[in-house]
């Protein structure tokens, strides 16, 4: 490599000695004789550039190949590239890139190829170091990785990216198909003049949607509409149906609707004169409990017929495990978990539940928070044979359960740390019902999520979907 500096004035206006200007070109060669690399400047003899001749200065990189022919050039921020066909025909390219990173673009790699040459290409210009070619292939190789298992396991859904929706929970039945229920907002005949005006808001027209999928999440249809109606709370599956709790736009009256998966239909079940806490179904039974006294937990059975059960609290989440009633309830100071019954029964508890669920071995698992000092996550194991319950796992690095389900085989939670406007969420799961768990790096925001068989499908703020297997998290 030879390299040659020559000053030499190429100006039409003689300067002044206040303004007298120094050019400077340097070349630089390689061992065949090649220029490959040429940079002119012009600057005053105080070493400033001067003002209306800055563009005027140019800097080029030459690259050649094996037989002395042009394969690249760099100019200004542009680089061209040069090809060389049998008849030793030259077609050229040119695309622009920074003006600090020189890359050869090859038209028969893909767009990850073009990633790498543009690390090895940048690395080799600065002085071919071999250690900062290790260093970005290495980073590449992490770069694609955590690419590609993102990408997968994020699903674009299509269909739910409608204004006003107001997502509440998504049901999947199968791998395939699922359903979202939530609510739509619509403001009829409103104008963005009386929209604006406090003395005359417009008022708000609620519909109950109902969207399903049959593709795994990745397009979605509205399959049921029920006007004039806001949903509140929404049951598990259970039979091939599902039940929600609505009420009309004024908060007048509540009901009760189950919709029917295999005839996609909603039927309205009776009206409530009270507002509802909780809604599930076991065994064939529906359950439900008001939360304005006198508190009452409601229990329907197939044949329709009703039995009431008095509470000291209403019912803020509920499951039936061996034909028995687990509750948790309201409590000024902290929620009590409580065996529902006639003689309901109080279950002292070292934390303050939040979650219940069902093991395979039908006994309660219960998710909640412990403060000693700090807040956190703590699971706890009710066996209802022996009546005792033990504290199984703890997640000391998080402070929020989101929500709990299970299945089978699994049991899986949505877990944060809080601490600021908007929580983000990372998944657990057991195999072994609450012992042992291991946490999937989510760190997003999350509305829902349904567990089937050994998928978990997580519902973004964003409207997309995480598919998580947990065979293979």
């Amino acid at each position: 490599m030879t390299r040659s500096n020559n000053n030499y004035r190429t100006a039409l206006v003689a300067p002044t000695a206040s303004d007298s200007i120094r050019e400077a070109h340097s070349y630089e060669y390689d061992n065949n004789g090649n220029i490959v690399y040429v940079n002119t400047s012009r600057v005053k003899h105080d070493m400033t550039t001067q003002p209306d001749t800055v563009q005027r200065a140019r800097e080029e990189c030459f690259r050649w190949d094996e037989e002395n022919r042009l394969a690249a050039l760099s100019q200004n921020g542009y680089v061209s590239h040069y090809w060389y066909d049998a008849d030793v025909e030259r077609d050229k390219r040119t695309v622009p890139v920074s003006h600090r990173t020189h890359i050869i673009y090859n038209n028969k790699v893909n767009t990850h190829m073009n990633i790498f040459n543009l690390l090895i290409i940048k690395a080799c210009f600065q002085h071919c170091d071999i250690l900062r070619i290790l260093i970005s292939l290495c980073l590449l190789l992490v770069l694609l990785f955590t690419l590609s298992c993102s990408d997968n396991n994020i699903i674009k859904s299509k269909g739910l990216l409608i204004q006003g929706l107001h997502p509440e929970r998504i049901l999947f039945v199968s791998e395939t198909r699922g359903f979202l229920v939530g609510y739509l907002t619509e403001f009829d005949g409103s104008t963005i003049d009386n929209m604006r005006d406090p003395k005359h808001p417009p008022q708000p027209n609620n519909k109950t949607v109902i969207f399903q999928t049959l593709d795994g999440g990745h397009n979605w249809a509205e399959v049921c509409s029920i006007p004039n109606t806001r949903i509140s709370k929404i049951s598990n599956i259970e039979n091939n149906r599902f039940y929600l709790v609505s009420c009309d736009n004024n908060d007048d009256y509540t009901q009760i609707i189950t919709y029917d998966i295999n005839k996609n239909q909603a039927v309205p079940l009776f009206h409530v004169s009270d507002a509802i806490s909780a809604i599930w179904s076991a065994n064939e039974k529906l359950f439900y409990s008001v939360s304005h006294p006198p508190y009452i937990m409601v229990c329907i059975d197939a044949d329709g017929n009703d039995n009431n059960v008095k509470l000291n609290n209403y019912i803020l989440e509920g499951i039936c495990v061996q034909d028995i009633v687990f509750g948790i309830l309201n409590n000024k100071t902290a929620n009590c978990f409580t065996k529902i019954g006639n003689q309901s029964q109080s279950i002292d508890l070292p934390l303050d539940p939040k979650h219940l669920c069902k093991t395979r071995d039908s006994n309660v698992l219960i998710a909640g928070y412990a403060n000693n000092p700090v807040k956190h996550t703590r699971i706890g194991l009710y066996d209802i044979a022996s009546k005792s319950l033990e504290i199984v796992s703890s997640f000391d690095d998080y402070s929020i359960i989101g929500e709990m389900q299970s299945c089978d085989n699994y049991v899986v939670a949505t877990i944060g740390k809080g601490g600021s406007f908007f929580n983000t969420y990372d998944l657990a799961y057991s195999t072994d019902s609450g012992h042992q768990w291991r946490i999937v790096k989510l760190n997003e925001s999350i509305i829902s999520l349904s567990l089937v068989y050994d998928v978990v499908y997580v519902l973004r703020d964003d409207m997309n979907i995480i598919k998580v297997d947990l065979h293979n998290p």
